[in-house]
């Protein structure tokens, strides 16, 4: 039961294809359809314009203990950019949980029994966080789940940022009313009674479209051209933000290897004044999720604009489907969301690395309404 740390250097290994298969015997539907070697590829590897990423891969005689990645993003801090990386995919192979050791002590330890020389979610999460800190990365960031939370913060490497107040919102299908609820008759009432209170976001004037694009295939290289001229007209917003130019969009959403994603474009007179990207998933036990993933709004634009946009795009989902989206209601409020019939369901823990040469006394009081698409969850 000993393990190496392995770092892959070469992300057409057979290594990769490994990590894939890992996911689709341990953790099947973290990845939906299925998990594909091409993801890793494609978010880790040269083509991502943030730069490479991380794949750390735990190895017991060629058995894949454990898994974690590093995804490089390209993040603003106070409208200056930043050198970023997301951190995820920690998840351990069950036969290792508890159980195994290191081969090799960790730096800095001098036993066997010392916590990153039993912990394989421990280490991972030291030696990749200390590798990314060592290549001049600025923010390491992460929104793990309850379970990864705990070994993210066990050994003060990381701070969690409450103060972003960041919240998962969504508008329950039926389906979701009647798993919630005992009976499906009581859940189907409640469903009814939610959709005769839910209020459509009124349409705006008439010169203001909604444009469906899907970002599949070959597109325009004029469409990109105008999320770069949408992109570089905003004012830049205060704390943390992606840099949502027209590379971003091409290879976060149109390049994406098994995402299929949707532009729906808002045109005011036929010129671009924002767009809001959709996609279509499920999760384990999950009857079905239409994740609005990003969005954006030309400064001066009211926000009735973009909540009449999101309430169109919500308006696609299937009978068994929920709309959701991340929100610090900066740009949506909490009332404008529930009279469209979106519901609070907890918030989004926000973990970052401790970088002492960012100046952490800068990094009190962090703000940034971080979207469902700026994290590796859609």
């Amino acid at each position: 039961m000993s393990w190496d740390v392995v770092i892959v250097d070469d992300f057409n290994s057979a290594l990769v294809d490994q990590a894939a298969e890992f996911f689709n015997e341990h953790f099947p539907g973290t990845y939906w359809p299925s998990c594909e070697p091409s993801v890793f590829r494609w978010k880790l590897g040269d083509s991502n314009p943030a730069g490479r990423g991380i794949l750390a891969l735990a190895m017991s005689e060629g058995v894949v203990a454990a898994v974690m990645t590093a995804t490089r993003k390209q993040l603003m801090l106070d409208g200056q950019s930043v050198t970023a990386a997301e951190v995820g995919d920690t998840f351990t192979n069950p036969a290792f949980r508890r159980a195994g050791q290191a081969r090799a002590l960790a730096h800095g330890t001098h036993k066997a029994d010392d916590y990153l020389n039993r912990s394989v979610f421990g280490r991972l999460v030291n030696d990749v966080t200390d590798q990314l800190l060592s290549d001049g990365i600025e923010i390491i960031y992460g929104t793990p789940n309850n379970q990864s939370l705990p070994g993210y913060l066990r050994r003060g490497q990381y701070t969690q940022h409450d103060e972003l107040g960041i919240s998962f919102w969504h508008r329950p299908s039926r389906v979701v009313f009647q798993r919630k609820f005992p009976g499906q008759v009581i859940g189907g009432i409640l469903h009814s009674v939610s959709a005769t209170l839910r209020r459509s976001a009124p349409p705006p004037d008439q010169s203001v479209e909604l444009e469906r694009i899907s970002l599949n295939g070959r597109l325009p290289n004029s469409l990109f051209r105008e999320f770069d001229d949408l992109w570089n007209g905003l004012r830049r917003p205060p704390g943390l933000s992606m840099i949502q130019d027209g590379g971003y969009i091409q290879h976060r959403y149109a390049e994406h290897p098994s995402g299929s994603y949707i532009a729906h474009l808002i045109r005011r007179d036929r010129t671009l004044i924002g767009f809001v990207i959709s996609r279509r998933l499920k999760k384990v036990d999950d009857p079905g999720t239409l994740g609005i993933a990003d969005w954006i709004l030309q400064d001066g634009e009211d926000e009735q604009v973009l909540a009449w946009a999101i309430d169109r795009v919500s308006a696609e989902a299937t009978g068994s489907e929920s709309p959701a989206l991340w929100s610090d209601n900066s740009f949506l409020r909490r009332s404008t969301l529930r009279r469209m019939g979106f519901f609070r369901n907890g918030p989004i823990t926000f973990i970052r690395a401790i970088n002492r040469n960012l100046g952490e006394a800068n990094m009190t009081g962090l703000s940034g309404d971080l979207r469902l698409g700026w994290s590796d969850n859609v």
